[in-house]
């Protein structure tokens, strides 16, 4: 079925939960935290040089309080804000809300790892997708199944579909 379909008549998710917050903060790289950190301060910089230089004009003020809002956002989002949501429909998986959502087909995939998880006291399992070579960016790669989702529903509907299912111990 194509998106475009899909847009008129929406297929019902056989299977669907969010991935925990917990997956979200363990998955923030060491390089993910520097930019975050540079993003809050560059406008204490600006600021800071704006003051040094006795001219506070509307244009630096704007670009300090640009990149402070985006800062907290993307700390809001990442501390406080929930995972994303995870489908397995009839002929595909989607990852992801909005407008940049990760969707790939059960035939483009070749295997699936299953992996146990922790971020402090949540439990988790992750489920790491191969895909076939080539295909175009977009493709489910990693998600989060939290510890109330029923597991082993999800993979036995990934192995009805052709996906070979690999537990690790």
């Amino acid at each position: 079925m194509s998106r475009l379909s899909e847009l008129f008549i929406p297929s019902e998710p056989l299977v669907q939960w969010r991935e925990p917050n917990a997956y979200n903060k363990k998955g923030l790289s060491h390089g993910r935290c520097i930019g975050l950190l540079i993003v809050l301060m560059i406008p204490t910089l600006l600021l800071l040089i704006s003051a040094a230089n006795h001219d506070f004009s509307k244009g630096r003020i704007i670009l300090a309080l640009l990149f402070l809002a985006l800062g907290l956002f993307g700390f809001a989002r990442v501390w406080l804000g929930s995972g994303d949501f995870v489908c397995l429909k009839e002929d595909h998986i989607t990852d992801g809300s909005g407008r940049s959502v990760d969707r790939s087909r059960y035939r483009d995939i070749e295997c699936c790892s299953v992996s146990r998880d922790r971020y402090k006291d949540t439990k988790f399992s992750i489920l790491r997708f191969t895909t076939k070579k080539g295909l175009p960016a977009g493709q489910v790669k990693e998600v989060a199944v939290p510890d109330d989702v029923n597991l082993e529903k999800i993979l036995q509907i990934l192995r009805d579909k052709g996906v070979k299912v690999i537990e690790a111990p």
